[in-house]
């Protein structure tokens, strides 16, 4: 009976969701980006993790192809279904943030429909306008990079200080999704990045690469350069309490063993810091 209400509420917090402290560990679903929304969730399960993070343009399931952002009620259900029964939940959703006001509520009104608490997004030049309304919702709103690119000097999200002074003196729920893979291409030192914009971390998409300055691809937590666990130490003093996404983009039909393996880091080494507070 209490799942039925659940179900009909859409609430986003599941039994198990209420007693997890400090920072969630998530999957994004972009890490089973060629499958489905259906088949990324029972892989997170798979991976022994309880969140996932969504991603616009991924298909429902094997027999619906409606993209994830334009679900009907009736299909939020079924999707809310298949989540309860995988024990798995929606914590934050990526895409872009129009900058067009009533646009821009339309993707946040389906953020908070799938139970999301944060909204991940390269779009920095809608910040006025999420400014404007992010007070109307109760979630965080992570400004995402990607790697920098010689052929576009204007995009700039990795760069840690023009983010640090892009977001002065803007909402407290504002920040970035600190995404250690593309700092590390971006050839910025992601730990130093992190403590850079300190009080503004909302999210993490945290990957292990095996050098700075260059693009590699992704590989199991601690078996690169990247200092993960320095990392998770340095969010433990900020008091980050935000999604910690595992974005593992190798290999991604046959990527189990490493994300499970990255599952298993994260929570080796949350539940040491916990127990040592």
């Amino acid at each position: 009976m209490k799942l039925r209400l659940h179900l009909a509420l859409f609430a986003p917090a599941l039994a198990f969701a209420a007693a997890e402290p400090g920072p969630r560990i998530v999957v994004s679903a972009y890490t089973f980006h060629t499958f489905t929304v259906f088949e990324a969730v029972e892989k997170t399960a798979q991976c022994g993790a309880h969140f996932i993070e969504t991603f616009t343009n991924q298909s429902l399931s094997p027999a619906d192809p409606t993209k994830i952002y334009e679900l009907s009620d009736a299909q939020r259900a079924l999707l809310r279904e298949h989540l309860v029964k995988h024990h798995v939940e929606i914590v934050s959703c990526m895409g872009a943030v129009p900058k067009d006001e009533a646009k821009a509520r339309v993707f946040f009104d389906t953020a908070k429909k799938l139970g999301a608490m944060n909204i991940g997004t390269d779009s920095v030049d809608s910040i006025d306008t999420i400014q404007k309304i992010i007070g109307d919702y109760d979630l965080t709103v992570a400004f995402h990079n990607h790697a920098a690119d010689p052929k576009k000097p204007e995009y700039r999200n990795s760069d840690p200080v023009f983010m640090r002074d892009l977001l002065n003196g803007r909402h407290p729920r504002i920040g970035v999704c600190a995404d250690t893979g593309h700092y590390a291409t971006s050839g910025v030192v992601p730990l130093d990045a992190i403590k850079l914009l300190t009080g503004r971390v909302r999210s993490v998409h945290l990957k292990e690469r095996s050098a700075i300055g260059t693009r590699t691809p992704d590989q199991v937590y601690g078996t690169g350069v990247s200092r993960i666990a320095d990392i998770l130490a340095e969010l433990r003093r900020q008091n980050f309490s935000g999604p910690i996404v595992i974005e593992f983009d190798a290999n991604p039909r046959d990527n189990l063993t490493e994300v499970t393996q990255c599952v298993d880091f994260l929570q080796k080494h949350l539940s040491h810091s916990a127990s040592t507070q």
